[in-house]
Order: C-alpha cells, then sequence, then structure tokens
C-alpha cells in the first residue's frame, strides 16, 4: 500500500482520485487473526462477540462509553458489509505494483518482534 501512496505524491494525474487496494487474498477476520497467531507463534483461542450482542453492546455503553460504542458499531459494520476486494482493475492500472499475502506482511514486520 505504501507503493500506491508514493506514487499518489509523484504522479499528479492521480491529484483527486480514489483507489480501492487491497491485496491478493480476500480473508475472513477469523482468517486475519489466525494468520498473525500463527505467523507470530502467539498461542490462546481466536474468540468472537456474536452479531445481536454486539449491537446490544454499542447501543447500552454509548452513554457510559461512547468511544468503546463506537468501536463496536465499527465492528457491526464490519460483520455487516461485503469487504471483498477485487484486483482486476487496479492490476489493469497499475500491473507492475506487486500483491502481498497477509502472512508475508506478518512475517516480515512483526513476527520477529515476538
Amino acid at each position: 500500500m505504501a507503493q500506491y501512496v508514493t506514487l499518489a505524491a509523484e504522479d499528479s494525474a492521480m491529484t483527486g482520485q480514489c483507489l480501492e487496494v487491497g491485496g491478493p487474498e480476500n480473508l475472513t477476520m477469523r482468517q486475519v487473526a489466525e494468520t498473525i497467531k500463527r505467523v507470530t507463534k502467539v498461542t490462546g483461542a481466536v474468540s468472537s462477540v456474536p452479531l445481536p450482542m454486539m449491537r446490544v453492546m454499542a447501543t447500552l455503553l454509548r452513554p457510559l462509553n461512547p468511544t468503546l460504542a463506537r468501536q463496536i458499531q465499527a465492528a457491526v459494520v464490519m460483520d455487516t458489509t461485503d469487504m471483498s476486494f477485487e484486483p482486476t482493475a487496479l492490476r489493469q492500472r497499475y500491473p507492475a505494483m506487486p500483491f502481498t499475502r497477509l502472512e508475508d506482511v506478518v512475517r516480515r514486520d512483526f513476527a520477529s518482534a515476538v
């Protein structure tokens, strides 16, 4: 993604353009967590909060902790919105730009820190 930021800063043709940027994989949040856990060799269980519970928590926490309520509401949106990425248009526009798998990013940036 950093390469697209650099490109946007250097290429005046990108002024005002909006690019959807993603990787070669469409992963669920559970798959993201499992990949990070596996690559960094962190132990423990990956768990989730059921969607109805998140909706209740976002509402009930709003007066007590608005920041946490907004974060939970963002999780509800992420859980109910198709966030898959279709790379064809980006590949056609920038064929030389590499796509990096999540596992490679985690290995490069985080695995040695654990």
